[in-house]
């Protein structure tokens, strides 16, 4: 039997949206597969308290902004409220991220903490939002009665989200993704949802583990569509029938919700960023296995809103690679150079005779102790035609450098490979040889 410490973020409001402050394992009833567990350990984060910001508790924020399935009145004004947020608001306890979603999704800003980098991100931003990024974002899935014409649209925007969640990943600790966008598939009954829910796709129905699995909670910010039909290709004519399918994708990750009016973006923001400052860690050892998706519930005696993120170890599952991979990461203090064999991703069709995927690469230090001291991530996509009747998939090859203080001596590097379309991931270590 296989036993597994699980690891749960749990964030625990009354109905007012006040946090719960104090609670201990007496008042934590935690179950898996409808079994009670025992809670071995629980500890409270603040990380707005002067004393609760530790390197290991720093969140990560990305936000995404959808430019694809948004409309241009409700965009537009978005990044002055960006811009407000981080010079008003924002209590500098986050690493800040910003990306946005046209024909795929674009890192323009990778995590830093330099707040003069990420206001450089957004004008720059900006900037292409309003020379080429709307104009490219008017497609003809959109009418003006009904959001999208194609029933499957809105499930291939969520494959997207969950390459992305998976890109995410490839970072150390916990990261919480911000999606603002207009409503998705808004006032549709989908009754077919989860039947593309096969390895290598990912549908609403498991994008809640892959977020589990890569400690990523989505958060949903949904500016409202404009009541003015003249104004935007949004505009709604008829009364809303339904749910807003990325409020599913907040509820099934434990990350919070909000529908917002255009002004009222930065002050969102900022609850967004105060309501996941707090939160109780919960750990506990489970022996069920062989389940791709944990079914685990966190309730609290007499309080009914309560969010739990499993953020823990995943059990055995079909996220591993199953044969063997051949690969090499080598070099020195300074450098380091990785080859990895790329036919066990999940390669998929990119035009005619041709096949292309998408892969992230988490590199990190680390000294002699065992702490991480520095990491570096880069994507790549790699691509193959197809010559005499079939596909030779190439070595993916990469260079990555470091810069050290006099302080800092890296004693071990480790490379993650992770495809980002099925999840898949291979892990590539390389001891240095001592001095």
């Amino acid at each position: 039997m296989r036993v597994n410490l699980v690891e749960l973020v749990v964030r625990a409001e009354n109905l007012s949206g006040e946090k719960v402050r104090g609670l201990t394992a007496a008042d934590f009833v935690v179950t898996e597969g409808g079994k009670r567990q025992k809670i071995d350990h629980i500890e409270e984060v603040d990380i707005h308290h002067p004393d609760g910001v530790h390197a290991s508790d720093r969140s990560r924020l990305m936000i995404l902004l959808d430019f694809k399935n948004t409309e241009y009145a409700s965009m537009v004004g978005a990044f002055e409220f960006l811009r407000n947020f981080v010079e008003e608001f924002d209590f500098e306890t986050s690493d800040l991220g910003l990306s946005f979603n046209l024909t795929g999704v674009q890192t323009v800003q990778p995590f830093t903490r330099n707040r003069a980098e990420f206001l450089a991100a957004v004008a720059k931003t900006e900037q292409f939002y309003n020379t080429k990024g709307h104009r490219s974002a008017r497609t003809k899935n959109f009418t003006r009665r009904q959001l999208v014409a194609d029933s499957d649209y809105f499930r291939q925007e969520i494959e997207v989200l969950g390459q992305f969640v998976n890109f995410l990943g490839a970072y150390n600790g916990r990261k919480n993704l911000l999606l603002v966008s207009n409503p998705w598939a808004f006032g549709r009954n989908d009754v077919q949802e989860g039947r593309r829910n096969i390895r290598g796709v990912v549908s609403l129905r498991d994008i809640q583990t892959t977020a589990q699995f890569n400690k990523v909670t989505l958060n949903i910010l949904n500016l409202e569509p404009s009541p003015n039909d003249s104004e935007g290709r949004f505009a709604r004519t008829s009364a809303d029938v339904g749910i807003d399918e990325s409020a599913e994708l907040a509820a099934k990750t434990s990350g919070v919700y909000y529908r917002v009016n255009r002004g009222g973006l930065g002050t969102t923001m900022e609850r967004v960023a105060d309501d996941l400052s707090h939160f109780y860690r919960i750990r506990y050892y489970s022996n069920v296995k062989h389940q791709r998706y944990r079914r685990v519930n966190v309730k609290v005696k007499g309080l009914n809103r309560v969010g739990n993120h499993f953020a823990g170890f995943f059990p055995e599952s079909e996220l591993a690679p199953k044969k063997e991979v051949h690969g090499m990461l080598k070099g020195d203090t300074d450098a380091q150079v990785l080859a990895v064999q790329t036919d066990w991703m999940s390669w998929r069709r990119s035009g005619r005779k041709e096949r292309g995927v998408n892969v992230v690469v988490s590199y990190r230090a680390f000294d002699e102790l065992g702490q991480m001291i520095a990491e570096r991530v880069q994507a790549t996509e790699l691509r193959v035609k197809k010559e005499k009747g079939k596909y030779a998939y190439p070595v993916l090859a990469q260079e990555v450098f470091f810069n050290w203080a006099e302080d800092q001596k890296p004693a071990r590097f480790e490379a993650r490979i992770v495809d980002m379309t099925s999840g898949e991931r291979v892990l590539i270590q390389h001891q240095l040889a001592a001095n």
